[in-house]
């Protein structure tokens, strides 16, 4: 491993535990699986009495599964770089860089002296969002839950939450790099503690170079889905569920053809769904709102075919 003082020292990369990724890709693969065979079911029971129940299972799967996929990439793209002049930290919807010489203090949560709040409630498994405790430091976390977390403190009381799958072997690299000559800043380091067996040491810099540059606020690295699509998203559920509660409240039998457009369209909405939310977060938003148009046109269109067949 190249050393933090080495003149080839570029950057080195660290990520969360990779437990809640294991988690959403495994729950994704078993729930497309599912997905899969009520379909497949539902269509050898087409006239009888259980298709309702594999037709409503293949759209709640549909559904499901795409919002799963979304947890395992969402989980995998939390990472901290250090490289010889920032702490770099990424996360979907926020991010942040933390010059070397404004970090006053870094190590694990256990040697904090401070009392931190809750982290924000996002999504299943992660802490990632600003908290402000009141009077106090705005604390920013960028990690998962369950994981050992690292503390980052810099000049402006700015509090950043980690949680690298390898904290020690993060503190080592950290410490190198602040022990490492720069041209920017000389910073001290008191001497640290030998690693014990449940918890690393912690590197507590005592002095910084005069006037050190504050760490970049977190700010949106993707923008969050507007009010407007998830309504959009919703009148086409809604047209397409009362299209479908119309087809089993009465006696006429539709199309075979038409049948299988309103069962399928139900079960690509639940798809869409959850993809048009990923290319949004990931910044593909025209994609993203082509295919919720797509779908809400697409349910008007089953809609007026389906009112058409039983009440005109």
């Amino acid at each position: 491993m190249t050393q933090p003082d080495s003149p080839v020292f570029e950057t080195r990369s660290f990520s969360p535990p990779a437990r809640w990724a294991w988690f959403y890709g495994l729950a994704a693969l078993l729930t497309w699986v599912a997905l899969g065979g009520a379909a497949l079911r539902a269509w050898h029971a087409r006239g009888q009495q259980d298709f309702a129940l594999w037709l409503t299972l293949a759209v709640a799967a549909a559904l499901i599964a795409p919002w799963l996929v979304y947890g395992w990439w969402w989980t995998r793209q939390i990472q901290y770089r250090l490289t010889r002049g920032h702490v770099m930290l990424r996360a979907p919807g926020a991010q942040a860089e933390i010059p070397l010489e404004s970090i006053v203090w870094a190590g694990v949560e256990a040697h904090y002296e401070r009392a931190l709040p809750p982290p924000p409630r996002h999504w299943p498994g992660t802490m990632v969002g600003l908290v402000a405790s009141g009077e106090g430091p705005t604390v920013a976390f960028y990690g998962l839950r369950g994981g050992v977390r690292v503390i980052l403190e810099d000049a402006d009381e700015r509090i950043f939450v980690l949680t690298p799958a390898d904290e020690a072997a993060f503190l080592d690299t950290l410490r190198g790099l602040l022990e490492a000559p720069s041209e920017e800043a000389s910073v001290a380091t008191e001497p640290l503690p030998a690693a014990g067996p449940t918890a690393p040491p912690d590197t507590q810099p005592t002095a910084a170079a005069p006037k050190p540059r504050a760490a970049s606020a977190p700010r949106p690295a993707s923008p969050r889905v507007p009010r407007g699509a998830w309504a959009v998203m919703g009148v086409a559920w809604v047209v397409s569920l009362l299209a479908a509660a119309s087809a089993y409240s009465v006696a006429v039998l539709l199309p075979l053809g038409l049948q299988y457009a309103l069962y399928g369209h139900l079960v690509l909405l639940g798809a869409e769904t959850g993809v048009g939310h990923y290319l949004f977060a990931t910044g593909r938003e025209a994609s993203a709102y082509t295919l919720w148009a797509a779908g809400l046109l697409a349910g008007l269109g089953v809609t007026w075919a389906v009112v058409y067949h039983l009440y005109l």
